[in-house]
C-alpha cells in the first residue's frame, strides 16, 4: 500500500479535514483539502434549532463559533443542565449522568428557555449510532458558579454529502436512531464536537466528543 493511498483510505472512511501519520518512524502532518475547501466555502452549517440563538458567528474550516442570545437578544443567560458534575480546576464541568446530558439555556429577564444542547438528539453518535431509552428523569438544576455570555463552539469535520449514500433515507428525510428528519437538518446537528465557556471566565465548562 502506497503512502499516497493509505493517506486516501485514511480520509475516505470519515471525510477529516486532517490527520497526523507515521510512516517510517516519522510524523506527517496532512490536510484533506477537498474537506477543507467545503466548509472555507461556509458549506458548514449551524444548527437549525439555534438559528435565532446566535450571534457573532464565525466559521473557520470546520468549526463554527458564537455566542448564545436570547430572541430578545440578551447574551447573559443562565444555564440549567441535567447530568454529573466533575470540577475540574476548580470549575464545575458537566458531563452525562445516568441518561445523556442535556443543557438548557435561559434568559433571566424575558424568561425565555431555549435547548443549547442534547445529548440524546444532537451529534454523530446519537443521531446514527446509539439508541437511548426515553429519558424522562432528565430534570434540570441551575449552574450555579456562573451565568452570563456563553461562547459555543461546533466542530463539523464530517462531510456527510460524500458518505450519504450510506444512510437510509424515505424520501428527503434521512433515518436516526429516533425517528426520521430532513436531510438538510440533520446535517446541521451532525456536529462531532461541541463546547462551552462563559467568556469573562474564559473557562469552558462543557465540552464533548460526539463522533
Amino acid at each position: 500500500l502506497s503512502l499516497a493511498s493509505l493517506i486516501k483510505s485514511v480520509f475516505s472512511k470519515r471525510s477529516l479535514s486532517a490527520v497526523y501519520l507515521q510512516w517510517g518512524g516519522n510524523t506527517t502532518f496532512f490536510e484533506n483539502t477537498s474537506v477543507i475547501s467545503k466548509f472555507a466555502k461556509g458549506e458548514n452549517m449551524v444548527p437549525y434549532y439555534l438559528e435565532n440563538h446566535l450571534k457573532n458567528i464565525r466559521k473557520s474550516k470546520d468549526r463554527v463559533t458564537a455566542i448564545l442570545t436570547s430572541s430578545a437578544g440578551n447574551t447573559k443567560l443562565d444555564i440549567f443542565y441535567y447530568g454529573e458534575i466533575i470540577v475540574s480546576k476548580g470549575t464545575p464541568f458537566i458531563t452525562d449522568g445516568k441518561f445523556p446530558c442535556l443543557i438548557v439555556a435561559k434568559d433571566p429577564i424575558s424568561g425565555e428557555e431555549f435547548t443549547v444542547f442534547d445529548g440524546a438528539k444532537h451529534g454523530y453518535d446519537a443521531m446514527f449510532c446509539n439508541e437511548y431509552a426515553d429519558a424522562p428523569s432528565r430534570s434540570l438544576v441551575k449552574y450555579e458558579k456562573y451565568s452570563g455570555e456563553i461562547q459555543i463552539r461546533l466542530w463539523y469535520s464530517i462531510d456527510y454529502e460524500e458518505e450519504k449514500e450510506c444512510y437510509d433515507f424515505e424520501g428527503n428525510k434521512v433515518k436516526l436512531m429516533y425517528g426520521f428528519m430532513d436531510w438538510e437538518e440533520a446535517k446541521s446537528i451532525g456536529f462531532d464536537w461541541i463546547s462551552l465557556k462563559f467568556v469573562s471566565q474564559r473557562k469552558e465548562f462543557f465540552e464533548m466528543e460526539l463522533a
